[in-house]
């Protein structure tokens, strides 16, 4: 996969001027701004609803997303999960982590999976190095995912102390600068996030990497329940679950 070297930049560069505001206000928006929030359509899973939704973006354009249910009146715990952007995946989107979000829903979770901006109809990807495309959609992934917190949290069900972050790859380092920007983050579960390493473009890396990601996704659904169980009511200060080596690296 191309590795977003201007998203790299910016991430290296962001905690240097951590207190400047010209940098942060990349990040701001109008959190009361209409959610213009559209449903498609509901499937039912036993007991959990799959709700097929999108809102407005705060950048432009829309936010395509599923809005998982369970069923009773809460409070409960949230959590919003982001895809890994691999190349050709039928899982770079919203789907990649369904089943996990439906399978948690009856512990008493609703989720939040959206498609980030490769993933949504009419982007054009530029594969330029550097090209400022690359940075224009991190920050509105960025944002798109602060407003589905805000989207989320405005609903009655949902307890606002257990606010959980789940990213894959690309969405992992989104969750980086989420654990930075955004403080009603309670817990931060990150796989195989980005680093500037010219081995993983190599052919063994990659296949090195997929089999991590795999083992780690069925690690990560065996065990989401428990932890959610045992540890989402009593949070004070985000945890950290680091559930792969770097993307790319065999080690």
């Amino acid at each position: 996969m191309q590795p977003l070297l201007s998203a790299i930049l910016l991430a290296a560069v962001l905690p240097l001027f951590a207190q400047d505001t010209d940098v942060l206000r990349h990040f701001d928006y109008d959190q009361k701004a209409s959610f213009d929030l559209q449903e498609a359509g509901v499937e039912h899973r036993g007991n959990v609803a799959v709700h097929d939704i999108s809102y407005a973006s705060p950048k432009g354009g829309r936010v395509p997303a599923y809005l998982i249910v369970p069923s009773g009146t809460g409070p409960f715990a949230a959590v919003i999960w982001g895809h890994w952007y691999w190349d050709n995946s039928p899982m770079r989107n919203r789907k990649e982590f369904l089943d996990e979000a439906v399978a948690v829903a009856p512990a008493g979770v609703v989720s939040l999976l959206t498609d980030g901006p490769v993933a949504r109809p009419g982007h054009v990807e530029d594969s330029t190095p550097l090209n400022t495309q690359q940075v224009t959609d991190l920050i509105q992934q960025i944002v798109d995912m602060r407003r589905g917190a805000d989207l989320l949290l405005a609903r009655p069900d949902i307890d606002a102390k257990r606010l959980a972050y789940v990213g894959h790859s690309y969405n992992a380092s989104v969750g980086g600068f989420l654990s930075g920007i955004d403080k009603r983050f309670v817990a931060f579960v990150l796989m195989a996030g980005y680093r500037m390493n010219p081995i993983s473009r190599q052919k063994r890396c990659r296949s090195i990497a997929r089999r991590l990601a795999r083992k780690n996704l069925t690690h990560f659904r065996q065990n989401m329940d428990g932890w959610i169980r045992a540890n989402s009511s009593r949070m004070r200060r985000p945890p950290w679950c680091f559930c792969s080596t770097l993307q790319g690296r065999s080690s």
